[in-house]
């Protein structure tokens, strides 16, 4: 609206499907509300939240002031969230990792999406429960590893895993002390 730049966070909150699997849906619907209140009165007005489904919530965040800004926000998130919540007479904890994109005037509403995911992914790999802006670094692994999983799920139906046993010999005198077993890949 304001031709100013554009961010995207994308919170996932961590150990949800535990407060689920363990005191159930309705306590879990609760917690969520819960959290969906305290995210609304963390941003400022004109930000925009959303849930976009099971636990993930998206903050649209315009005229974006600087990088800092959008850490002190997530920062602000992170602590918020944190704090602990009674749910079905008991007090939850939960965290949340968060991802942050920022805008390109060139890129479309699905790719600033799709770079927060990646980016709130990479804080989950960090040790979750902290922020993370997306770098197209993290986009370039991520698509490495989806490749190499098609490679490997490819491999097993081609067979290109070959099993090989080598031997283990104690260099002192030469006796053979057993095998150690090896798959190669024979990749193409």
């Amino acid at each position: 609206r304001a031709k100013s730049n554009v961010a995207v966070l994308l919170l996932d909150l961590d150990g949800f499907k535990r407060v689920n699997d363990s005191l159930g849906h309705a306590a879990g619907d609760q917690l969520l509300r819960a959290i969906a209140t305290r995210i609304g009165t963390t941003v400022r007005g004109g930000e925009t939240v959303a849930r976009l489904g099971g636990d993930e919530f998206a903050i649209v965040v315009e005229s974006v002031a600087s990088e800092d800004a959008l850490m002190g926000l997530a920062d602000r998130l992170l602590r918020t969230i944190a704090r602990p919540v009674m749910v079905a007479d008991r007090e939850v904890v939960v965290n949340v990792s968060i991802g942050i994109a920022l805008a390109d005037p060139a890129d479309e509403g699905d790719a600033v999406l799709r770079n927060a995911d990646v980016a709130m992914y990479s804080a989950k790999n960090a040790g979750k429960q902290c922020a993370r802006v997306f770098d197209p670094s993290m986009l370039t692994r991520a698509q490495v590893w989806l490749e190499l999983e098609q490679d490997l799920r490819r491999a097993v139906q081609q067979h290109e895993f070959e099993l090989e046993f080598q031997p283990l010999v104690t260099l002192r005198d030469g006796t053979l002390r057993g095998f150690e077993a090896l798959l190669r890949w024979r990749h193409p």
